[in-house]
């Protein structure tokens, strides 16, 4: 059983302690998504991390260059995710839905 208090504190923290870069260096579209995420970047290199609502990662890729793509056809249910954007020691999350 879903536990939604516990849920929305555990994603709020996770969210709310991860903001030290621009959020316009990365854009993530289409959003919703049928699951083929494109990225457009103003940094060349990045770690991309896909986290579920329970903070379960699901998928990393390296971002190489300014332009890329995550597939998470046929590997998720429908629903939200985040997005976690590593450089270094900064990240930024994003939030997308997959339908």
């Amino acid at each position: 059983i879903l536990d939604l208090y516990n849920l929305n504190s555990t994603v709020t923290s996770y969210v709310t302690s991860v903001v030290d870069f621009a959020e316009n260096d990365f854009k993530f579209y289409p959003n919703p998504s049928d699951g083929l995420i494109y990225v457009e970047s103003n940094i060349p290199s990045a770690d991309i991390m896909v986290f579920d609502l329970l903070g379960n990662e699901v998928k990393s890729v390296k971002l190489t260059g300014y332009k890329g793509k995550i597939d998470l056809r046929n590997s998720l249910v429908p629903g939200v995710y985040f997005i976690k954007v590593k450089l270094g020691k900064r990240s930024r999350v994003y939030k997308i839905v997959v339908e």
